[in-house]
């Protein structure tokens, strides 16, 4: 297809006579310019997907992560979108930081063993002698990691108020009840009743 056959579709996509031709070729010119930067700055990223996945673990914002990639952020979700390797790799880097979070704070919630080396100097017939000392140390289980474990982990028995969720619960099953009678639209079923058969 030739130059003015093009652009003739072109006016004719835009669907505006008053614009001249060499504008509109300028502008599909721009717009080709723009997807070709696009399609390399997506390369420079692809590139650098571990980078991407240890800043993440590392706990790098996503704003952080579009000033280090040199990206702005509406290109950032624009990639998340068109290629899931991005998103995933995102995504896995801070799955890791969250595990290896409650790792430590399952192990400060037990207490722990650890070494730790001490050095001493000595003086033994006029001479210096450096020495280093292993020694053992317990760091004892903390109370308020156990407690937060306990109130993320196992919510049902550990929680600040039961009244409060239980009260939170039948309020969900109460209104799940009255969706329920909305949507079967059955008129001898009052409110009355529903509530009286909630209660039971």
């Amino acid at each position: 297809m030739d130059y003015y056959s093009t652009m003739k579709l072109l006016r004719r996509y835009y669907c505006d006579k008053t614009v001249p031709l060499r504008n509109l070729y300028n502008i599909v010119r721009t717009k080709e310019v723009i997807v070709n930067m696009a399609r390399t700055k997506w390369s420079l990223v692809k590139s650098r997907l571990k980078m991407v996945e240890g800043w993440s673990k590392n706990g790098l914002t996503e704003s952080q992560i579009c000033k280090n990639l040199g990206v702005n952020r509406t290109t950032l979700n624009d990639f998340k979108d068109r290629y899931p390797e991005l998103l995933e790799a995102i995504n896995r880097g801070r799955e890791m930081a969250v595990a290896e979070i409650e790792n430590a704070l399952f192990k400060r919630a037990l207490g722990y063993d650890f070494e730790e080396t001490k050095e001493s100097s000595r003086v033994i017939d006029g001479k210096t002698i450096k020495c280093n000392e292993k020694i053992k140390n317990h760091l004892p289980p903390d109370v308020a990691a156990c407690f937060i474990l306990l109130k993320n982990k196992d919510h049902s028995n550990w929680c600040d108020n039961p009244a409060k969720r239980d009260l939170a619960r039948e309020i969900f099953e109460f209104d799940k009840l009255i969706e329920k009678i909305r949507l079967i639209g059955d008129d001898s079923l009052d409110f009355h009743s529903a509530q009286s058969e909630h209660v039971k």
